[in-house]
């Protein structure tokens, strides 16, 4: 806990020192630009804890320090109860079967292959042998199969009967029959794999708490808000790995502290990655020579309380009016720092169904047009309500002015910047006006219509699941060319204005050179994380 409470003490004195100097102009401590050659940089803390580096060149030893913007607060231990934000916290203890890419293409990771039987619905996986759990216990198809099960029974995502066949193969049956996305869906962040033996022994509520997964890291210590830590699992079953001896996750939400743990000198405890939703930083992050691992797979969204009787909302041209009232264009020139763009539909363009007519989606910027659907609405003379904020994530100026853009056309909007966890119970539970959020798109975005939008997800607690909504989704749900039926399902969320589309909103990893095992498809291997400090 020593290396943690210094970044803790630093932070501690940045914050002193942001208080006392005031908001700076730029972000101070600069370093060279990255190149192919190794960055020389001032010694670092980390370094005494460095062994030398073996025959393929890979520094071993030493911590990765990140930041994270948005603050956990949820469980880490049980797959299907982790908050989408914090799956990243969990990922080096605990594994899948496979690893899905951005581009869709899908790898072994405690699955070493797996075949498709397209006659009969299955999928037939063959487990990797010889892998323990942080526990000890071992990795076998009966363990697979107790997962399958229990996460079945908790988030019914998409029907599946799981089946040991021998010690280390398990059959996938698909009674609705195979998907596009049928071997990748084991990939999903809900679909990690824990320790029977420690589930059984101890319970659900401490299991709840206590993640043991076989992952190259094992958990040590998490105090929700503050930290996450991690260290080596020397039983880790990829040989050699993995390189760094402990990984940490510090919760920072203020953007200016953030700005300076990275930008601090190496040597003086400062954190060597931060992860983001705020473009201004990764633009500024990139001049200055750091990597920058943009993945445009999320768009900013508003999701007005269409389920709500009460509400204005519950009327379409009410709901419609609130895309024709905003300006995207103007808000991007001002707030999208080259890395955001405007949206209109919520498939981003680098899925196949994206669809690439320039007029196609919601109500373009029409002020005219919004009063006219706010009056043929019922509500000619406007009204007030409220826009709930998802945090980490929002920019405070841009929606700012998407309130003056609201109030131009008579509609009063008070906002609201709630924490990570009321902002989660709200969505959860149902709100009142307008809550932001931005919607992942899955490699596969049929999996949006069940996953996110279907009635059995109910990810959107306010947002309408209509039976007609609902059958649309589910249309989606084939093995085959599927881009007219998402097509389909699209039109209907964004013709009945269920979701606001705004801008896309990349998930950015703002890391130092000198970090390195990260690739540009993602999600990360943590075991080939490793950093060069000197």
């Amino acid at each position: 806990m020593k290396k943690s409470f210094c970044v803790i003490l630093v932070i501690v004195m940045i914050l002193a020192f942001v208080a006392a100097c005031g908001p700076a102009e730029e972000v101070p401590g600069a370093v060279a630009p990255a190149t192919g050659a190794p960055v020389q940089q001032p010694a670092a803390e980390n370094v005494q804890a460095q062994d030398a580096e073996d025959e393929s060149g890979y520094r071993h030893g030493g911590t990765l320090r990140i930041v994270e913007a948005a603050s956990a607060g949820g469980p880490l231990g049980l797959t299907w109860v982790i908050r989408p934000s914090d799956t990243w916290l969990i990922a080096p203890a605990m594994q899948n079967l496979v690893r899905e890419f951005h581009d869709g293409s899908v790898e072994p990771q405690l699955a070493e292959s797996w075949s498709v039987d397209e006659d009969n619905d299955v999928v037939r996986f063959y487990l990797r042998q010889g892998v323990v759990f942080h526990d000890g216990s071992q990795f076998n198809a009966e363990v697979v199969v107790f997962n399958l099960d229990l996460i079945q029974e908790n988030i019914a995502l998409i029907p599946f009967e799981a089946t040991v066949i021998d010690d280390y193969t398990v059959d996938v049956h698909f009674p609705n029959g195979l998907t596009n996305g049928s071997v990748g869906f084991f990939a999903h962040v809900n679909f990690r794999i824990m320790s029977m033996e420690s589930y059984l022994q101890n319970g659900e509520d401490w299991a709840l708490e206590n993640p043991v997964g076989t992952g190259p890291f094992r958990l040590v210590e998490y105090i929700p808000g503050l930290h996450v830590i991690l260290e080596r699992f020397d039983d880790y079953w990829e040989p050699g790995k993995p390189y760094l001896d402990s990984i940490e996750f510090h919760m920072i939400g203020d953007v200016m502290t953030q700005n300076l743990a990275l930008a601090a000198d190496p040597g003086q405890g400062a954190v060597d990655a931060l992860r983001t939703q705020t473009p201004e930083q990764g633009a500024r992050f990139r001049e200055m020579g750091y990597h920058v691992h943009s993945v445009t797979n999320r768009v900013k969204s508003l999701f007005p309380s269409s389920d709500n009787p009460d509400s204005p909302f519950v009327n379409k041209y009410v709901r419609l009016a609130l895309s024709a009232a905003i300006d995207r264009e103007l808000i991007m020139t001002a707030r999208g720092f080259g890395i955001q763009y405007p949206m209109y539909q919520f498939i981003v363009s680098s899925r196949p169904s994206h669809v690439t007519d320039s007029g196609y989606g919601v109500p373009r910027y029409d002020p005219d047009l919004a009063r006219e659907l706010l009056a043929r609405g019922g509500f000619p003379d406007g009204f007030r309500t409220t826009m709930t904020c998802q945090p980490g994530s929002a920019d405070r100026e841009a929606f700012v002015a998407i309130q003056n853009m609201l109030e131009n056309v008579g509609i009063i909007v008070d906002i609201e910047f709630p924490e990570g966890a009321g902002f989660v119970s709200t969505r959860s539970n149902g709100w009142e006006g307008i809550l932001t959020n931005t919607v992942t798109n899955f490699v596969h975005i049929e999996n949006n219509f069940t996953q996110i939008f279907g009635q059995d997800a109910n990810q959107f607690f306010s947002m309408q699941n209509s039976d007609e909504l609902e059958a649309l989704g589910q249309a989606t749900q084939f093995f085959g060319d599927n881009r007219a039926a998402i097509r389909e399902a699209q039109d209907y969320m964004l013709d009945n204005g269920l979701v606001i589309p705004l801008w896309a909103s990349p998930e950015l990893t703002i890391m130092r050179p000198g970090v390195h095992g990260w690739t540009d498809l993602a999600p990360f291997n943590w075991a080939d994380m490793w950093v060069e400090w000197d």
